[in-house]
Formats: structure tokens, sequence, C-alpha cells
């Protein structure tokens, strides 16, 4: 299986036909799940007369931390008359994203600034980008010793 992070810039993946013959193939291209990797091109045609094609397979880099993710991408042929997908001889690739994302909170103020020793004066959000199905406990401390 092959791996990728998900901050990576793309892994070049090759499909085949077993023989070159006089026509062109459309391979149509799928993931298993768009929200973790998904091809940049929905189908490639391997030319006539030739036997392979190439395309590039992007991991999405969220702000989540969700582990490693493993994603199957699979290719289909096509027929040439109506341009369906042929349901037989599939091809796939297994490919691993691993995550870039470390736990992070982020404070955001509903104003800039406020004047000294009033209370109320404006409102803080601490928001996380880890599931919200535990409780954290958050420490605020202050640089200004008066605070």
């Amino acid at each position: 299986m092959a791996t990728l992070a998900e901050d990576a810039s793309g892994l070049t993946f090759t499909v085949s036909r077993a023989v070159a013959v006089d026509s062109p193939l459309t391979v149509k291209l799928f993931s298993s799940d768009p929200n973790v990797a998904r091809s940049a091109v929905a189908s490639v045609v391997i030319a006539a007369g030739e036997q392979t094609a190439t395309f590039t397979v992007y991991p999405v880099d969220n702000t989540i931390i969700d582990g490693a993710r493993t994603v199957t991408i699979r290719a289909n042929g096509a027929y040439a008359a109506c341009g369906c997908t042929i349901p037989t001889g599939a091809g796939t690739a297994s490919l691993e994203v691993i995550d870039d994302d470390a736990p992070t909170l982020r404070l955001t103020a509903d104003r800039p600034a406020a004047l000294e020793d009033v209370v109320g004066a404006f409102a803080v959000t601490v928001t996380r980008n880890t599931p919200a199905d535990a409780d954290m406990v958050v420490t605020l401390t202050s640089s200004n010793p008066r605070c």
C-alpha cells in the first residue's frame, strides 16, 4: 500500500490494459472517500496503441486530527459507445493518507481592545480542532500580571 502525507503534493498512479489495441480506452476513476484523497481528473484515456496512462491522486489537507486513513482508488473502463462504466475488470489501489495535524486551540475575541478594569468588556471564544465528544480543560494565563 502506498502512503502519502496529508500535506503532500500528490502521488502518480498508472492504469494499464493487458494488450495495446488500435482504439483508445477511457478509464473512469473513483475514490472510496473523496474527503480523504481523490484523483485530479475523473477519467484518463489510454491512447490507441498504448497500454498505460497515468493520473495523480491528491490528499485532502484538512485541519482535523483524524489519524491515518485508508482510501481505495478504483479504475473502471468505459464503453466507447455510451461512456457507461464497465462493471467488470476494475483495477484498485489502496492509499494510506497520514494525518499532519496536531491538537490546537484558537482564541477569538469579539473586539480588538477594551478599557482597563472593565469586567465583561469583551468575550473570547475558545475553539479546538479535536472532536468535542469529551470535556477539555483549558487554562488561560496572561503575560500581564495585573490581569
